[in-house]
């Protein structure tokens, strides 16, 4: 797996030798973050069940100022912290070992805000509903802030959680990315 785009084009990432994560592929990648603009001046992003941190180094890579990187396995933490090294990115990121109920209650007391939540949970394994309710009643996203979501192909979900609204989904092979985005006050 490779940065795709940005000051790190290009370089290799880490990722877990197991089946307990599932790298984002390439293509979904760029288009995800093609759909975001391909390039950010600066913010804040969180990137809930990081796997490897790709997608949190991806988006620091195009311009993010820095990312919140959290997984409950150890092993994947491990290999985000060797990504993060490798990089040499240490300062604008901080990896939590945590549960996501956990991360986004301690985002919640430290008052923490998001101009870019990215949520790639288990697609069996966890009710993405469930998260999207919790993020948006913690209100952890910046006025005009974006929420990316990866699912399987047949997920459906709401066209709005609180002033979180959908306004993307696309599919890509057996993958569905979901785009919401909280209104601008």
């Amino acid at each position: 797996m490779r940065i795709i785009a940005g000051k790190f084009r290009s370089l290799k990432l880490q990722t877990l030798k197991s089946n307990q994560t599932r790298p984002t592929s390439g293509i979904v990648k760029e288009a995800i973050f093609s759909s975001l603009g391909s390039y950010f001046d600066g913010g804040v992003m969180l990137d809930l069940f990081a796997g490897s941190g790709a997608m949190g180094l991806e988006a620091i890579s195009r311009g993010m100022e820095f990312a919140y990187m959290a997984d409950s396995n150890p092993q994947a933490v491990k290999i985000i912290k060797e990504n993060v090294k490798n990089l040499k990115v240490a300062n604008q990121t901080l990896i939590w070992q945590l549960d996501f109920i956990s991360v986004l209650k301690k985002c919640l007391a430290l008052n923490l805000k998001f101009d870019l939540i990215y949520l790639d949970p288990p697609y069996q394994k966890y009710q993405a509903d469930q998260l999207l309710e919790m993020i948006a009643t913690f209100d952890l996203l910046k006025p005009g802030g974006r929420l990316v979501l990866e699912s399987g192909k047949d997920a459906i979900f709401k066209d709005s959680y609180a002033i979180m609204k959908k306004t993307k989904v696309k599919s890509y092979g057996k993958t569905q990315v979901t785009f919401f985005q909280k209104g601008s006050r």
